[in-house]
């Protein structure tokens, strides 16, 4: 998980040192986890251009919407 092998290690065990590096991505993506509820098993968060993830939530919001229609009206015919 590191990005080095075994081999660097034997031939040199000081060749590298561990530094703070923070990636703006995977801050947005761990900021992310810690404000979601969890959204189930093999959800991952992933990082896409904007305009795909603006389109992406609007599917989703239209999707919702039209489940909570149908629920809605599936309640009334049973009232």
């Amino acid at each position: 998980m590191c990005g080095t092998a075994q081999w660097e290690w034997d031939a040199d065990p000081y060749a590298y040192m561990p530094v703070h590096h923070t990636c703006a991505g995977c801050a947005k993506k761990d900021l992310m986890r810690d404000d979601s509820e969890r959204p189930g098993a093999g959800t991952s968060i992933v990082l896409v251009p904007q305009r795909m993830g603006e389109a992406m939530m609007a599917e989703q919001a239209e999707k919702q919407a039209k489940r909570a229609r149908r629920d809605r009206m599936a309640g009334e015919e049973e009232g």
